[in-house]
């Protein structure tokens, strides 16, 4: 920076908003499938594929 020159620019504003949009979409993407799906969910899908797989013959 400029000697003089003021760091409340557009051009920070739009980089520190930026940087919040992408960590607020980061979070939602980590922490709203468990919400929304619940905690379980990958050990019951595990467990119906497995009596899936039990219940199919191989010939």
């Amino acid at each position: 920076m400029d000697p003089g020159e003021s760091y409340f620019q557009w051009k920070n504003f739009i980089t520190l908003g930026s940087w919040g949009i992408g960590l607020l979409a980061h979070g939602v993407s980590v922490f709203l499938p468990t919400l929304v799906i619940g905690k379980n969910w990958e050990d019951d899908k595990i467990k119906e594929l497995m009596e899936k797989e039990r219940n199919h013959k191989w010939e």
